[in-house]
């Protein structure tokens, strides 16, 4: 069974709004969904894992330092090849998606498109959009 690892930080609620919904479209295709906040992962969660999916929201026009730690930590890791996603919320610009995806292939990961951006609090349709992206994870990593 593939095993996929979201992991996640939030600090308003929306990001990790996001987050479950992708947990879910991962286990709705059959897979085992690994939910973890960037302050409860570790290296065996991630190691463990057949694919990452990442999420923050953006702020300032960056990703907060929490995740950019956890995605620095993974340099160390044999990760190459490995498949990976990214995601967030944002309210004005939404870059942290577009630099988690430079990040996560700089240290090896295979994207599995180009992410997804919601902005502000995720409606029911959004969520669809993130149930969808955790089954595409899936499909892209059978």
């Amino acid at each position: 069974m593939t095993k996929v690892l979201v992991v996640y930080y939030s600090r308003t609620k929306n990001t990790e709004r996001m987050a479950e919904a992708i947990a879910e479209g991962v286990e709705s295709a059959g897979s085992e969904a690994i939910l973890k906040s960037v302050y409860s992962v570790n290296n065996d969660d991630v190691l463990a894992a057949d694919a990452i999916i990442a999420g923050t929201p953006t702020q300032n026009k960056r990703v907060p330092s929490k995740m950019m730690s956890f995605i620095n930590g993974l340099n160390d890791l044999e990760l190459d090849g490995k498949l990976g996603a990214s995601f967030g919320s944002y309210g004005w610009s939404g870059e942290a998606v577009g630099i988690l995806n430079s990040e996560l292939e700089k240290i090896g990961i295979k994207l599995a498109g180009k992410g997804l951006r919601i902005k502000r609090t995720p409606k029911d349709k959004d969520l669809d959009r993130c149930r969808e992206l955790g089954r595409t994870v899936v499909e892209a990593a059978s």
